[in-house]
């Protein structure tokens, strides 16, 4: 049966324009609108360029057989053979920043530094159009490094390129390497321009989220070249990717404003929440009005009764941290959950750290975290880096250290069992960044986001609205009933707080205490807010004493001791007592 368009999808087939952006909403039917258009030139050749192998495996199921589709990876992968494997390259699953290493023991404490930062740069390098590497180094250290990590990283840059020149060359003779290798090949030869002029129409999906060497080879494009994204969803900032959406040029900018997904309560929360936290006062989402939505506050008390309540509902975290923990909370209830994709990779890692704390290095089997001497030099490291993730895996440890094997091997036995009993009813665990392109009846928002779009962060406003990015893409993930942890109610200005503030919350209320993002402050200092900033309490003064009740970004619970700058807090839904900040505590 033929799809019948809505007016604005109307409007992009009508279009005849060469380049054409359609900023497309969450929800708002962009794939279908590409099969639409796949199907108005069916004589046309096409290339549909998707994001991922998911998204390959169902557009080839969906489009016509005139559409070829491919991620940017399989493109190059078919058109750059190898000379040593008839069949093309053979990947290295397990290149890591353990690789690098040996290359920088003459830079002894800095060594784990350093082989991070060449990791990181040789990512960005191969994703870069630029082939000079030598001018790709100081593109990444300018754009990426802090000025620390730069007094580090410049004078290391001969040894960096040496090394990489070294495995380049290995990679040529033995017909393999990590994926970005033959996508840099592919650019670097001129073949990928090739392949895309042999088609009539280029379809390219996330446009928000292109490799770098995609959005240049699409500039130099002469054909039909339809531009799909939404900039919003751009959550891969640090994959060095690229918001095409906003740099490309085009003929013609199209919208696609209502969404299919979700009613009108969740639409206009959406709707406030750029508006307000972004400053885009123009911005707006509609709601369908066949979908019934909700919008509702959840305490972490709550959430027991809400997961056995909705069936095969989704919790979102924004971090791993928080998923484990309500991984943890779910086993101890005997809830059944899944997690939305394979985490023992991620897990094991995560004992590995365990194993570290211990010195029970025999153990060990990532050479990474194998190479570092303690779990304090390991979090060193992770403060030096900003690595969040052993920074998350370290706190795993030490507020787990009790029994921390057997958790980490249960879970990953539930997660097995249920996915091998396709069990539709149980919980699904995800965080935000992997549940992108996914669509739930009901959302959980976890506990942690609004930690992520505070003032109490520091953060700068580049990375303060990618956090919005990640609320929207959190927030435009359900299609009915969608709970919001509380501390929503705290954030942003008064003009977000007093709409938020009409939605009803389970169990008992809570009094709101405003603050305002910095990103806010700057731009709406003529808003007037509840309460002036700067007249809070630092976060060291707060009223804390023992047997008070809390919320950290890890649930609520008793604080049962303190010192001068943490509280050890023993929470409601988890088998440790934890050490936060007080700066990261509210009491209840």
């Amino acid at each position: 049966m033929d799809l019948q368009p809505t007016q604005e999808q109307q409007s992009v087939l009508d279009a005849p324009e060469r380049l054409i952006k359609i900023n497309a909403r969450a929800g708002t039917g962009k794939t279908s609108t590409l099969l639409m258009l796949a199907k108005k030139y069916a004589k046309a050749r096409i290339l549909y360029l998707v994001y991922n192998k998911k998204a390959q495996t169902e557009a080839r199921s969906t489009f016509p057989g005139n559409v070829t589709v491919h991620t940017v990876h399989s493109l190059a992968y078919r058109s750059t053979p190898s000379k040593r494997h008839q069949r093309g390259w053979k990947p290295i699953v397990d290149f890591t920043p353990a690789g690098l290493l040996p290359e920088f023991e003459e830079f002894n404490d800095k060594q784990h530094e350093l082989a991070s930062m060449s990791y990181n740069f040789l990512t960005y390098y191969l994703n870069s159009p630029t082939h000079d590497i030598e001018k790709a180094a100081g593109q990444f250290a300018d754009r990426h490094l802090s000025k620390t990590m730069i007094e580090l990283f410049k004078p290391a840059v001969p040894s960096i390129i040496d090394t990489f020149k070294k495995i380049f060359e290995s990679w040529r003779e033995r017909g393999e390497c990590v994926h970005d290798y033959y996508l840099k090949l592919f650019h670097k030869t001129g073949n990928f321009l090739l392949q895309l002029n042999q088609y009539d129409i280029i379809l390219v999906d996330e446009g928000q989220d292109l490799s770098p060497i995609m959005s240049d080879v699409l500039s130099k494009c002469d054909k039909k070249v339809i531009l799909v994204g939404d900039p919003h969803q751009q959550i891969y900032r640090f994959r060095y990717a690229v918001d095409a959406m906003q740099t490309h040029s085009s003929d013609v900018n199209l919208e696609l404003s209502m969404s299919f997904r979700f009613g009108t309560s969740v639409a206009e929360t959406v709707s406030k929440l750029i508006t307000e936290a972004k400053n885009e006062k123009e911005f707006s989402i509609q709601g369908n009005s066949q979908v019934k939505s909700t919008v509702s506050f959840y305490r972490d008390r709550d959430l027991l009764s809400i997961v056995q309540r909705f069936k095969g509902i989704a919790i979102l975290s924004r971090t791993n941290l928080n998923l484990f923990t309500k991984a943890i909370q779910l086993r101890k209830d005997g809830i059944p959950f899944i997690f939305e994709r394979d985490v023992t990779p991620q897990m094991l890692r995560t004992l590995d750290v365990y194993w570290l704390s211990l010195g029970d290095n025999e153990k060990i089997r990532d050479p990474f975290i194998k190479s570092f001497k303690t779990l304090d030099h390991l979090e060193h490291h992770a403060s030096e880096m900003d690595d969040r993730e052993f920074s998350q895996m370290a706190k795993v440890v030490r507020d787990y250290v009790k029994d921390l094997p057997n958790i980490i091997f249960d879970l990953i036995k539930i997660h097995k069992d249920n996915t091998q009993k396709a069990n539709t009813d149980a919980v699904i665990l995800s965080t935000i960044h992997s549940s992108k392109g996914q669509e739930y009846d009901h959302v959980i928002i976890g506990s942690d986001l609004p930690y992520f779009l505070s003032e109490d962060t520091e953060q700068e406003e580049e990375t303060f609205l990618e956090e919005v990015n990640i609320a929207y893409v959190a927030l435009t993930r359900v299609k009915q009933q969608l709970f919001l942890p509380t501390d929503f109610k705290t954030l942003f200005n008064r003009e977000w707080q007093d709409y938020i503030s009409k939605f009803k919350s389970l169990g008992k209320s809570t009094k709101i205490s405003s603050h305002t993002s910095k990103s806010l402050r700057r731009k709406q200092r003529q808003t007037p807010i509840i309460e002036d900033s700067a007249k809070r309490t630092p976060g060291p003064t707060k009223k804390i004493s023992n047997g008070s009740r809390v919320r950290v970004a890890n649930g609520e619970g008793i604080v049962i001791d303190i010192n001068p700058n943490k509280c050890l807090i023993n929470l409601d839904s988890q088998e440790a007592n934890v050490w936060e900040e007080i700066r990261n505590i509210n009491l209840i």
